[in-house]
């Protein structure tokens, strides 16, 4: 599954505009088997099998989406939602990340001081 999903998602990050700076993504498979009893009778065993995909966009921003829809139109869907909320957080946040402070210059960037030393 992963293969397929790793060659789909980047198909998907086509749809990204080149303002990106940083994509990643996190494909989860959990299979689980439940068993109970309830009034000292064995109830019927349940399984669950839960898929799905946690992508993260930096755009200005870090915006984050998931989906349990793994083919290449629900990526590009999430990948999209999580562009859209990485540009609304952009210039929003306390810290910027990572791949937005490589750009920051001496013009743009408040020069830091403190007047707090620690002992």
């Amino acid at each position: 599954m992963l293969d397929t999903l790793a060659a789909t998602v980047r198909r998907a990050t086509a749809a990204l505009p080149d303002s990106v700076t940083h994509w990643t993504a996190r494909g989860v498979s959990e299979r689980s088997e439940q068993l109970g009893v309830r009034q000292g009778v064995a109830e019927t065993p349940k399984r669950v099998r839960d898929e799905g995909v946690m992508l993260t966009v930096v755009d200005g921003g870090v915006g984050h989406a998931a989906t349990a829809d793994t083919s290449g139109a629900g990526l590009r869907t999430a990948l999209l939602r999580a562009h859209a909320l990485a540009r609304a957080g952009a210039g929003k946040t306390v810290s910027r990340p990572r791949s937005c402070r490589a750009r920051a210059t001496a013009a743009n960037t408040p020069a830091a001081s403190s007047d707090r030393t620690t002992p």
